[in-house]
């Protein structure tokens, strides 16, 4: 069935920090460190170099990607993929260096530890976690505000949902997608 939807999707030659020019002098940031002043400020610092031009920039790129989201958007979807345990459901557990970004974290054995379903929404996060998918509620409240989307979302109260595999994992990808679709759909059909 066709339920319409927005896709928004950043080309960067396959790579993840995007390169620009002001005058001549080269800049670069991570696009899911955009969607606040602190985190354009840090991703530009981290990648080289920082101006007030720059920052400018940036933001106005934020901003244009998130015109692309109507106001009455049910949830925003994301689709990422990592390297091998170099981002994975262990980064939130306790005692990790992300535990205080988790509200709560279901990990499952069965699940290889890198494919994961993050969310702001506590209902998402346990349907996800039902389907037996490693699953993590964001701390909307204790997140560190790095400028990343789901962070954006959780302080603009937005339903965001980030489907995260590892590189390569195509079919895992698409079995969480699915399952993920089919409880927006059923979600949709209560409203």
């Amino acid at each position: 069935a066709n339920t319409g939807g927005t896709i928004v999707r950043v080309m960067n030659n396959e790579q993840r920090v995007i390169p620009f020019k002001i005058n001549g002098v080269r800049y670069r940031f991570d696009p899911n460190r955009i969607f606040s002043d602190v985190g354009i400020q840090q991703t530009l610092r981290e990648n080289g170099r920082i101006s007030a031009a720059a920052i400018k920039a940036v933001d106005q790129f934020a901003k244009s990607l998130l015109a692309y989201f109507p106001d009455s958007i049910s949830c925003i979807v994301a689709l990422h993929n990592n390297t091998n345990e170099a981002y994975s459901v262990k980064s939130y557990l306790p005692g990790s260096r992300r535990e205080k970004d988790a509200k709560a974290v279901a990990p499952f054995a069965s699940q290889d530890v890198d494919d994961i379903a993050f969310t702001t929404d506590s209902l998402l996060y346990k349907k996800m976690a039902d389907c037996g998918y490693n699953s993590i509620w964001q701390d909307n409240i204790n997140v560190k505000q790095d400028g990343s989307l789901s962070v954006y979302c959780g302080n603009n109260n937005i339903r965001y949902i980030n489907i995260e595999t590892q590189h390569g994992s195509v079919s895992q990808y698409a079995t969480m997608f699915e399952s993920l679709l089919a409880i927006l759909f059923e979600d949709m059909k209560k409203d």
